[in-house]
């Protein structure tokens, strides 16, 4: 949630405050400012994963997987919710319309991950849907590596699918915030 919703707040905080306009008459270009604005959200998040690493590993719970892949699969599951923030940053206006769009496109998502009702005991149209949540594949993978100790032979094609969910959001978020710039 806090990959979604800090740049979608970071960014739409710049227009509603007005200091947009002033960054505008500064040097800096959109790019430098669209990378600084969904960069900070994904070094927090990361950061956040060693903390939960350590209570793991104090709690005892096995990690059969490689650290590596897991920070790799982490990474690409923070660049696909920071998208999905950015994108969400560029459509709305004010604070509160950043937050509420966050909210209600974060449900359905989670829905689809698998978390709360398992993707088998769903209807096929919506297990087909449930390939479009970063969660689903986040959380499979997640699993793969604590349980089954699957490594990146076994894990491509959820890093295939959150890095196809993540490419056209960032895409078009950059386009959309280029335009307002």
């Amino acid at each position: 949630m806090l990959a979604v919703i800090l740049p979608a707040a970071g960014m739409v905080r710049e227009k509603q405050n007005g200091t947009l306009e002033q960054i505008r008459v500064t040097p800096i270009r959109a790019h430098e400012l669209f990378i600084g604005k969904v960069t900070p959200p994904i070094v927090i998040c990361l950061g956040s994963l060693f903390p939960t690493l350590l209570v793991l590993r104090l709690l005892g719970v096995p990690m059969n997987g490689s650290l590596t892949t897991l920070i790799g699969l982490d990474l690409l599951f923070l660049l696909s919710a920071v998208s999905i923030g950015a994108f969400v940053a560029t459509i709305t206006t004010t604070l509160q319309q950043a937050m509420l769009t966050s909210f209600f496109g974060l449900f359905p998502l989670l829905f689809l991950s698998g978390s709360i009702a398992p993707i088998e005991s769903m209807p096929a149209w919506l297990q087909l849907a449930t390939k479009i949540s970063p969660l689903r594949h986040f959380i499979e993978s997640i699993s793969g590596l604590f349980l089954k100790g699957a490594g990146v032979a076994e894990l491509w094609p959820h890093a295939v699918a959150l890095a196809a969910i993540s490419a056209p959001m960032f895409l078009t978020s950059w386009l959309l915030f280029r335009r307002q710039w």
